[in-house]
């Protein structure tokens, strides 16, 4: 029974990195983000700064919808059509949005989605952009990137904030499954 819940999560950690291994212009340091590197970082910046949250993938500047586009492939909006089972249809997307959250700065970028497969996993992207010589209008670089997986037990920034600290650490820690 151990073997069969290690095997899934590990299909489940190699399906919902789809977009990894394409060049989207992302520094992804798997080391950082399986060892928790730069966890501590944003964890900080979520109890600090002050956060607008949406539910609409619409809302998303340009510059992170492509981004997150160009990881993980199409994203639904919530309640839309996707594929979230087994069961594939190509004109679906591939992952559903659970919110999206930009701090005042617009440098601290959060990103909740799922993926499904033989399971519904929820996910969690976070971003920082550069924030030095910014222009309206003028496309950002992403600095540093956090991603994991995890059965959250609520949707707003506190929320997440207390599942990270409980749960930090808590994942098997390779590559192929990165979750806390």
């Amino acid at each position: 029974m151990r073997l069969i819940i290690s095997l899934l999560f590990l299909l489940g950690g190699i399906t919902s990195a789809r977009g990894q291994d394409r060049d989207c212009n992302v520094p992804i340091n798997k080391k950082r983000i399986v060892t928790n590197a730069n966890l501590e970082y944003f964890v900080k910046r979520l109890k600090e700064d002050s956060y607008t949250i949406s539910r609409d993938k619409h809302m998303m500047p340009h510059y992170i919808k492509g981004t997150v586009e160009c990881l993980l492939d199409t994203m639904a909006n919530p309640g839309e059509a996707w594929n979230s089972s087994c069961a594939f249809l190509p004109n679906r997307p591939d992952s559903e949005l659970v919110l999206f959250a930009t701090n005042t700065l617009n440098d601290i970028f959060l990103i909740m989605y799922r993926t499904g497969g033989m399971w519904t996993c929820e996910h969690l992207m976070l971003l920082k952009l550069e924030n030095k010589g910014f222009k309206p209008g003028k496309l950002k670089a992403v600095e540093d990137v956090w991603i994991g997986h995890g059965l959250f037990k609520g949707h707003s920034i506190t929320d997440i904030v207390k599942f990270i600290k409980k749960n930090k650490g808590s994942g098997k820690g390779d590559e192929e499954d990165v979750y806390y």
